[in-house]
């Protein structure tokens, strides 16, 4: 999980790209399994973006940064 969470702070912050993030979540910290539930929104966009035609860029990239927030939100809990 702490990889995780680097990547979710490098990617609300500005540092990384999202999509980059994402995909590296969905493919080098889950392994193309089964994502943990913390897990599951992250991965599921990063899937979504995959075959995302240029229009729906904005909006997954924006559910992204929700997507990370939140993962945040719940490992503070």
């Amino acid at each position: 999980m702490a990889l995780a969470i680097e990547s979710a702070h490098r990617a609300i912050h500005g540092q990384s790209n999202v999509f980059e993030e994402a995909t590296h979540v969905r493919i080098h910290l889950c392994e193309l399994s089964e994502p943990p539930d913390s897990l599951r929104q992250i991965v599921n966009l990063s899937k979504e973006a995959k075959n995302a035609p240029r229009s729906e860029w904005g909006r997954i990239a924006a559910d992204l940064k929700n997507a990370f927030a939140d993962f945040l939100s719940c490992q503070k809990s």
